[in-house]
């Protein structure tokens, strides 16, 4: 996961940055401002990666699993075994690498910080051209000071003339006004998410170039000479160190420091904010494929109850109210009326059949919406009797529920209740019996489901539990392929088990692929491992398909 998470990133910072690169020149083209546009690449990545995290995106993320289905499934059975092998593998590898090199960057900034304001306390303050500015030995000309910047001159730019002194003093307090240096440190905090990432690197140094073409666009708009800001800026880049990483400098590399006087000279036409206008367009739509960049997040297993669903193929809801059909859920609708109901029951049992001493059940199909309202009931199976089973219906229109649930969300269901009128014995006497659960409808009599046909929906009131998972655990760990182990490379597949009346398993498929085929062959010889307590039905044990998730993962 790790792994694949930088591999995202470096996907998404090179991308990123052929982006900006459009777009700052283009803005430039156009007079406007581009430094932002590097801060923006920088904070892309980190930005999706966390986003996607938490869900608040989700390019190429599974979708969740529709709201009916024509399976049955089991709770999932997740496998993450530790890293084979001794040290640390590929995973505890980058992690370390990642948190090192945050750290480490973390550290020179402060060390840096701390002995700017060492050096500064040697300094002499004094005032130049009207202007408060710390006096060095050979540091600057430059800003210096994250959250308190202050201007730093060497010494030996005291002694230019002062048409070009006032020209480097007035590009330092264009970085003061435009707060240069607290771009600076909000880059460097995003260079620190990801400072093993080379390209990171050169994004900032593309944003310090960029924020030194802005500040001399700027100064030329306030004093348009640009014979003596260019003499300044060749005198000065000819004497003074290279910057430091916590400066705003009017000294830049050789290379910058080309680019900065061909930003100055360019000549312009009126097609040039035209072109400029088309560049920033390509930028932005190079911008949008970068978020499109898959991202190893939105497919991670999360913790929880839903630890291993795989993704599903979003499918149309079927029409429920065509007539029952299979509807799972997770928490059974719940009786809300009981006492009403046992008081219209004792009310329409017919008197004939209640003196007679004749009982029966009737089982009926209920559709409960998803606010627990009864949208539809039917016969599910008669009693024998007409009279009863009228009876049942008119009992029926006064059912209320708490709505069945899907792991945690209502959901529409078919359920089949048995409405039983019975006497009970002595002065109490009862004319009914009110079940209660909400079981699938009961299978046909007689009628067993083939394991050499498809799979389809096979009713049980308990569901088949794992007998021997240990087993399976080390079944998992052995057919998990070594090579997609040793690269991180996890998946879930899963699996249709038919599962007969003594809890074997005479048939396993493929129900949805990992997308890796080595998983898919070692999912299907761990479940020939699997062993099962059988599935009920009532008291009876019934022959079942179930759909069951198998996921393969390295912690």
């Amino acid at each position: 996961m790790i792994a694949s998470s930088a591999l995202f990133l470096v996907a998404v910072s090179v991308v990123a940055c052929a982006g900006a690169y459009l777009m700052e020149e283009g803005l430039r083209r156009m007079g406007m401002p581009g430094r932002l546009t590097w801060l923006g690449a920088l904070a892309l990545g980190p930005a999706l990666l966390a986003s996607r995290a938490v869900g608040l995106l989700d390019f190429g993320a599974g979708a969740e699993p529709p709201a009916w289905a024509p399976m049955v499934e089991l709770p999932a059975m997740t496998f993450a075994p530790p890293q084979s092998g001794p040290g640390i593998g590929l995973e505890e590898g980058v992690g370390v690498l990642w948190a090192l090199s945050a750290v480490a960057l973390l550290a020179l900034v402060w060390k840096t910080h701390r002995m700017l304001l060492r050096e500064r306390s040697g300094w002499e303050s004094t005032q130049v051209l009207g202007r408060d500015v710390f006096v060095s030995a050979d540091r600057g000309p430059a800003v210096a000071g994250m959250w308190d910047p202050w201007i730093v001159l060497p010494r030996w730019v005291l002694a230019l003339p002062d048409n070009e002194l006032r020209m480097v003093l007035l590009h330092e307090e264009e970085h003061l006004r435009a707060r240069d240096t607290y771009l600076l440190g909000g880059a460097l905090a995003l260079v620190a998410l990801t400072a093993w990432n080379p390209v990171t690197w050169w994004q900032l140094r593309r944003l310090r170039a960029a924020m030194e073409v802005d500040c001399d666009r700027r100064v030329l708009q306030a004093a348009p000479h640009r014979a003596t800001y260019g003499a300044s800026l060749l005198t000065v880049a000819a004497r003074a160190a290279g910057p430091s990483l916590g400066l705003a400098a009017f000294t830049e590399r050789s290379l910058n420091l080309k680019r900065r006087i061909l930003a100055m000279t360019a000549r312009t036409s009126r097609w040039t904010a035209a072109g400029g206008g088309v560049m920033v367009v390509l930028g932005l739509v190079v911008g949008v494929q970068a978020c499109g960049v898959e991202s190893p997040v939105g497919i991670q297993v999360p913790n929880g109850p839903r630890a291993a669903e795989a993704p599903t193929v979003a499918v149309p809801e079927p029409d429920l109210a065509a007539g029952p059909r299979p509807t799972p859920f997770t928490n059974p609708p719940v009786l809300q009326n009981r006492d009403e109901l046992m008081a219209m029951m004792e009310k329409e049992y017919p008197p004939l059949l209640r003196d007679a001493g004749i009982v029966g059940e009737a089982r009926l199909y209920f559709l409960i919406g998803k606010d627990g309202t009864v949208l539809r009931f039917l016969l599910d199976q008669s009693s024998g009797h007409p009279a009863l089973d009228a009876a049942a219906l008119r009992v029926a229109e006064h059912y209320e529920f708490a709505p069945a649930k899907l792991r945690d969300d209502p959901v529409p269901v078919w359920v089949s209740f048995p409405v039983t009128f019975t006497l009970g014995e002595g002065e109490n006497r009862s004319p009914m019996v009110l079940n209660e659960d909400a079981p699938p409808a009961p299978e046909a009599e007689g009628l067993r489901p083939d394991p050499q046909a498809e799979p389809a929906f096979t009713p049980f009131t308990v569901a088949p539990s794992i007998t021997n998972r240990d087993e399976v655990v080390a079944a998992m760990e052995r057919e998990y392929p070594a090579e997609l182990r040793d690269l991180a490379i996890g998946g879930t597949v899963r699996v249709y088990f038919f599962i007969n009346e003594e809890g074997v398993v005479e048939r396993t498929l493929i129900d949805r692929s990992s997308g890796q085929d080595a998983l898919d062959e070692a999912a299907m010889k761990v479940a020939s491992v699997y062993r099962f307590t059988p599935a009920l039905n009532k008291s009876k044990k019934v022959p079942v398909w179930v759909s069951f998730p198998i996921t393969f993962q390295v912690r």
